[in-house]
């Protein structure tokens, strides 16, 4: 009786737990920034046009670098003339937030550290500019020498900043405080563009001249690259939780999909694709606050259940 009671049990179980981890493996999904189209547009991450997320209506002119804070709310850099860039603010779903910053020279990649800095890349300064969350005024502005129009920004897991030197064909290295830490990479690279990291710590550059991808180890040694066929030139990259990467092409107007290893999983256009830019993927989503309680609530009967029916037995 007891064995068959705790097989049922434990079946239950599983079943529940199996509950929250679809929830919590929900499909994320992609942004993508359209710049000579004053749009964000939203896909799935198979390709599916899920709708136009932002556009003009919002205040968007050529917006370029797109970031994810940790509450899910979306940034869009618009890069406007020297002196008149600004970041846009949006909830996960659209929602129009205001201005969150100003006074930037075309900006370009956007990455948020641990702590939720903005950092941003402008291009016609060349430099970054750090912002806290409350946005306005940069904190801090910082470059090095040789940086030249600068484009996709990257952080590791220590927080250091990293910069795709796009007119120096290197990848410059910065301490969160804006220190230079050196060049962290200055061969197979032709007019740097996007960058990423992998999982492991691999940072993945997108040569703009070229269509190729190219890996580095954590210490900026060169591991490998891949030709992204059919593309052209290259812009942004980012991966998603299971570690595929993907990549926008704004000479083919397409976004392609590549496992870590650099075998191609597809390509996509959907309906009005204009010169995709930079691209984010929207970090993995937690169940809902009443989907766990449902769940554990369903948990706490089961094993009342069991209490009550050993207690009988």
């Amino acid at each position: 009786m007891e064995n068959r009671l705790y097989l049922s049990l434990r079946t239950s179980a599983i079943a529940v737990l199996a509950l929250v981890s679809v929830c919590a493996a929900r499909a994320q999904t992609i942004l993508v920034s359209y710049g000579s189209d004053a749009t964000v547009q939203k896909l799935s991450t198979s390709g599916t046009d899920l709708g136009t997320f932002a556009n003009y209506l919002n205040g968007l002119d050529t917006p370029t670098g797109l970031a994810f804070d940790s509450s899910g709310n979306v940034y869009v850099a618009n890069s406007l003339g020297s002196g008149n860039g600004y970041i846009k603010k949006f909830s996960s779903t659209g929602s129009d937030l205001g201005v969150f910053a100003t006074g930037l020279s075309l900006p370009q990649g956007l990455v948020f550290d641990a702590a939720g800095n903005l950092y941003v890349a402008n291009s016609g300064t060349n430099n970054i500019s750090k912002f806290s969350s409350a946005g306005g005024t940069a904190v801090t502005t910082f470059t090095t020498g040789g940086v030249n129009g600068p484009a996709g920004l990257a952080i590791d897991g220590s927080g250091n900043i990293y910069l795709a030197n796009l007119g120096g064909n290197t990848i410059e290295k910065f301490s969160s405080s804006g220190s230079s830490l050196g060049s962290f990479a200055t061969s197979h690279l032709s007019s740097p563009y996007g960058l990423a990291f992998d999982s492991s710590g691999n940072l993945y550059a997108a040569n703009s001249n070229g269509g190729i991808i190219v890996k580095f180890n954590s210490s900026g040694t060169y591991l490998s690259d891949f030709v992204a066929t059919g593309l052209g030139s290259l812009g942004g990259l980012a991966f998603d939780s299971s570690d595929n990467l993907y990549v926008t092409s704004n000479s083919a107007d397409k976004v392609a999909q590549y496992s870590s290893g650099g075998v191609s999983l597809g390509q996509y256009s959907v309906s009005g694709m204009t010169s995709p830019t930079f691209l984010a993927v929207q970090p993995s989503a937690i169940p809902e606050p009443a989907v766990v309680g449902g769940i554990m609530g369903s948990l706490i009967l089961i094993f009342a259940a069991a209490r009550r029916r050993l207690g009988n037995g």
